[in-house]
């Protein structure tokens, strides 16, 4: 029996490409539901929980000592790790790059530790016998446009999905200049907010999402629709990269995680004061370039090849 310890509704989308893969493998699991103070609180998503328990055969039971007492456990970054008996074996993925802070905390409390790729953790200095270097199987998913379109009712030819900035940061760039800009340019504006900061309604254009079905994640979905990306330094990138989604990047952090994967052709950084005829210019020549290759650099030297994370977390642990 495989127990994913749910504490947030985020974790779905690492969990269910293994949930999928453990069925097909005929192996048991279970979705243990905790809670949380935040936006990602599963007690808010019980309808949503019931649906996934009923389509994908996995059972939904209460997160609490007696869940955690046996079984074979996969969690994210270490949660909940600190509870389960240490006589059991215990999986914890990496969120991106929340690891860099969060390692050090329950690396002693784990058996794995799985990571996109040896890079991330000789970049952060996070080695250890327990990690395995296999992906993530955040994207072991395959995704139909057409029928994201469909899902969603986007009609348009042209569509950028736009990633609202951090509340912190957006006073940095002029969000409604930019929704003009697009629309000069025939763009239909997928805006995407993170639901524990939902855009302003004066803030809002085109059409807006917030994170509602959690898997398949939204703005997984939506890239898959974008002929680009406008992005401002969030970790969004390591997505487009994997979904070979170009974005353009406005610099609105003092510090971004994981720099050099925005130093490719598949990313052009711009300025926040770019006029209309500048910011079409590149946007044009961001299209016009050929950039698998680019992609596919940038997999091998600080990602992985996608697809098959999740039989390989299961061939490590079972």
């Amino acid at each position: 029996m495989i127990k994913f310890i749910l504490q947030e509704m985020t974790f779905l989308k690492y969990f269910m490409p293994v949930v999928i893969e453990a069925n097909r493998r005929g192996i048991k699991t279970q979705m243990l539901v905790g809670s949380n103070v935040k936006y990602t609180n599963p007690q808010r998503f019980i309808k949503r929980l019931a649906q996934i328990e009923n389509e994908y055969k996995v059972s939904m039971v209460p997160l609490n000592d007696e869940s955690l007492a046996e079984g074979i456990f996969i969690t994210v970054e270490g949660v909940m790790s600190d509870r389960i008996p240490r006589s059991n074996k215990v999986v914890s993925l990496t969120a991106f790059t929340d690891f860099s802070l969060l390692y050090d905390k329950y690396i002693e409390n784990v058996d794995y530790v799985v990571f996109p790729n040896k890079f991330l953790a000789d970049f952060y200095n996070k080695l250890s016998p327990k990690n395995i270097y296999v992906g993530s199987p955040v994207f072991d998913i395959e995704i139909d446009p057409d029928e994201v379109k469909k899902k969603y009712e986007i009609k348009a030819d042209k569509n950028v999905l736009l990633l609202f900035p951090r509340f912190k940061s957006m006073h940095l760039l002029d969000i409604k200049k930019i929704y003009g800009y697009l629309d000069q340019m025939g763009y239909s504006v997928l805006l995407k907010a993170r639901g524990k900061e939902p855009v302003p309604d004066d803030l809002r254009h085109g059409r807006y999402f917030e994170d509602e079905a959690w898997y398949p994640h939204p703005t997984m979905e939506l890239m898959e629709v974008a002929d680009f990306v406008i992005n401002t330094d969030s970790t969004a990138i390591m997505e487009c990269i994997m979904s070979k989604t170009p974005l353009i990047n406005f610099h609105l952090k003092p510090f971004v995680p994981l720099e050099s994967l925005y130093n490719y052709k598949y990313c052009e950084q711009v300025n926040h004061g770019v006029s209309f005829d500048d910011f079409q210019a590149i946007v044009e020549k961001l299209l016009s370039r050929k950039l698998s290759k680019e992609f596919d650099k940038a997999r091998k030297r600080y990602l992985f090849k996608a697809g098959g994370v999740s039989g390989k977390i299961l061939d490590c642990v079972m």
